[in-house]
């Protein structure tokens, strides 16, 4: 028995079938959320190597930064060598005469032209920067005449194994 108008329900069709707008459905296909997952992975395996690059970067800077600092502390102490009247008896390193920088395993006074290796195991100032990298530091001295007189140049080798 019918009463009154017929109506029909917009989501259904002649022969009852459902019709669903794109518009009504909620959530996303697995299809959907799989290639989206897809997409975030291959975006994150591209951004990777640039991450990477960047941290090994840092840990090379911070190398060079210690090395320098190594040598600018090393440079401060060979000063005090200058800057020291050669007339005393004792001079401001160690050895018999107080003329040799501590750690120098050359055997020659801190200033004596020639290549000067230094031990880092030898816990003074100008080490502790470089030390825990395993490295070597030396310095090569080189005399020469000015019209002032002679003028000790100094050039310093800092040198370490990169992990």
């Amino acid at each position: 028995m019918q009463h009154g108008k017929s109506r029909t329900c917009p989501d259904i069709e002649a022969g009852g079938k459902v019709r669903r707008s794109i518009a009504s459905r909620a959530g996303f296909t697995l299809l959907e959320v799989v290639v989206a997952m897809l997409l975030i992975g291959i975006m994150s395996v591209m951004c990777m190597p640039a991450f990477l690059t960047g941290r090994m970067a840092d840990g090379r800077a911070n190398r060079s930064v210690a090395a320098a600092d190594a040598v600018r502390r090393l440079a401060e102490e060979l000063k005090l060598y200058v800057t020291a009247d050669p007339a005393l008896a004792n001079g401001p390193g160690t050895g018999v005469d107080g003329w040799f920088l501590p750690g120098d395993t050359s055997g020659l006074r801190a200033l004596e032209s020639g290549v000067h290796n230094l031990d880092l195991a030898h816990q003074a100032s100008w080490a502790a920067p470089i030390a825990p990298l395993g490295g070597a530091l030396s310095y090569t001295v080189a005399v020469r005449s000015t019209p002032a007189g002679p003028q000790p140049t100094v050039t310093f080798l800092v040198s370490w194994q990169e992990p």
